[in-house]
């Protein structure tokens, strides 16, 4: 695929998955493990042709950032790149090539014991081992994600109940992912929500066109595309930054397929300007509709949180609270009262990483005994009481 036409597709991308989607506003993400597959896919053919220390070092840093954002996808998804890996080693050893693929194979090697050991050592300095992740913590802790059939329930008594609710929740959904004969439209259900985050109706058109001109080295994108929805297939929640490494794999074959159509009448094929005009104007109504929002009554996806349209905002109320005591200047205690209605998922209590030096910290109402101690422990600072169903949201507190 010529520049003019990868161009053409980064720009789609940046169209679809970027700007107002919930990758670029979310602290779920989906950016990071995209970047870190377009790096692997785009290097991998370019180091089989030049095997040099540049296109290995884009390799690893690839796919140390896929291994690290979403590790069990990431691990599934390098086996056909690793059998294409292995594959040329082997027609290599008869072939001869301008440059030795050994001075790219140990730049390759030691950017990824370089990504190793930075993982370890960060996961030191954060649960005391190297060889223990926060995610591992995360569930001895909360016992939540139970992402993988092969994670096992256990007991946890929270002592807040948003967090007690979520825990519910999350032992609620991995039976469903156990027993999933006895849900049988949600799997469904899912992989509409990720086909219309991916693709959609139009895509959709393109994406055909694009498998049949998938021969050759380009089977390996179709490889990527099976076993990302046979990894999530097992998994328990099927969200689409979960499979965001496949994102370079499906624009590429939608480019493909935009190419063949756009090009079929031309003679010099890909060399023909309008071409590319064409998709440029598409591409900016496409701007145009996303700044705009959704269509009124269009839920795309199922579920406008993780929609590729212009998702909702944010908690905007909490916001406003936040932003009106930093305004007052000092320190402030805001401790939140919930009330009889309030959704687990609507959470108010988050604060920036040091605490104690923070302008505003937030806090559970927890009883009298309880909010005295916690009271006592930020002596010195203003104490508000927050209640998140109830007008006016914020008071002064008191006891």
């Amino acid at each position: 695929m010529s520049a003019k036409w990868a161009i053409l597709g980064a720009l789609l991308g940046a169209v679809r998955f970027g700007f107002r989607g919930y990758w670029a506003n979310s602290y779920w993400g989906g950016a990071v493990p995209a970047l870190g597959g377009a790096l692997v896919l785009g290097a991998l053919p370019r180091f089989q042709r030049d095997p040099g220390p540049v296109p290995a070092f884009w390799l690893g840093a690839g796919a140390a950032l896929v291994l690290n954002t979403r590790p069990f996808e990431g691990l599934v998804l390098s086996l056909p790149l690793v059998w294409s890996l292995i594959s040329w080693l082997r027609r290599v050893r008869t072939q001869r090539l301008s440059r030795s693929p050994i001075p790219g194979l140990l730049t390759l090697f030691a950017v990824l014991v370089a990504g190793a050991v930075f993982t370890s050592y960060y996961c030191w300095r954060v649960t005391g081992s190297p060889f223990v992740l926060p995610y591992r913590v995360n569930q001895r802790t909360y016992g939540w994600p139970l992402t993988l059939p092969i994670f096992k329930p256990i007991e946890v008594i929270h002592r807040h109940l948003p967090l007690q609710e979520y825990y519910a929740w999350e032992i609620d959904e991995h039976e469903q992912l156990l027993n999933f004969w006895k849900h049988p439209f949600r799997l469904a259900a899912d992989a509409a929500r990720l086909w219309s985050f991916y693709f959609g109706p139009i895509m959709s058109v393109f994406l055909v066109v694009g498998l049949r001109q998938a021969g050759g080295r380009r089977r390996l994108l179709v490889a990527v595309l099976c076993l990302a929805a046979a990894a999530v297939a097992v998994e328990q929640s099927r969200y689409p930054h979960y499979i965001a490494p496949i994102a370079p794999a499906a624009l590429a074959l939608l480019m493909l397929g935009v190419r063949a159509t756009l090009t079929a009448g031309s003679r010099k094929h890909a060399r023909a300007d309008w071409p590319a005009i064409l998709l440029l104007g598409w591409l900016l109504a496409a701007c145009a509709r996303w700044a705009l929002g959704s269509p009124p009554g269009l839920a795309d996806g199922f579920n406008r949180y993780i929609s590729s349209w212009r998702p909702p905002p944010g908690n905007l109320v909490r916001a406003q609270v936040d932003r009106y005591l930093r305004t007052m200047g000092g320190q402030h205690l805001a401790i939140v009262r919930y009330g009889k209605t309030h959704r687990w998922m609507d959470e108010w209590v988050y604060n920036e990483a040091d605490i104690d030096n923070a302008p505003v910290v937030w806090a559970r109402e927890l009883g009298a005994e309880a909010d005295a101690k916690l009271i006592r422990y930020f002596e010195g600072r203003r104490i508000w009481l927050v209640t998140p169903e109830e007008a006016p949201h914020i008071q002064p507190y008191r006891p």
